[in-house]
C-alpha cells in the first residue's frame, strides 16, 4: 500500500551500521546491495542525483513483512 507522504529513506537508514543500532533489515550494506543485485531486495523507487537513491518505506515494509515480490 503506497502513500503519497510515503517517506523516503536512504540505504544507511534501512541497513546495520555504526550509527544505525537498529536497523529496519539486519544486514550489512554489501548483503543488501547483493541482495538487490540478485533480487531478494528490492531496487531503489527514486533516484535523487547520480550516486544518490532511496527507497520508500511502504516499498521496505513490504519486505519486512514478506509481502515483496520481484518485479
Amino acid at each position: 500500500m503506497q502513500q503519497d507522504n510515503d517517506v523516503l529513506l536512504r540505504e544507511k537508514q534501512i541497513t546495520r551500521n555504526k550509527n544505525n543500532p537498529k536497523p529496519l533489515i539486519p544486514v550489512s550494506r554489501a548483503a543488501f546491495w547483493d541482495g538487490v543485485r540478485t533480487g531478494k531486495y528490492p531496487p531503489p523507487d527514486v533516484r535523487l542525483g547520480a550516486r544518490t537513491v532511496c527507497w520508500r518505506m511502504s516499498t521496505i515494509q513490504s519486505v519486512i513483512d514478506g509481502t515483496w515480490v520481484q518485479k
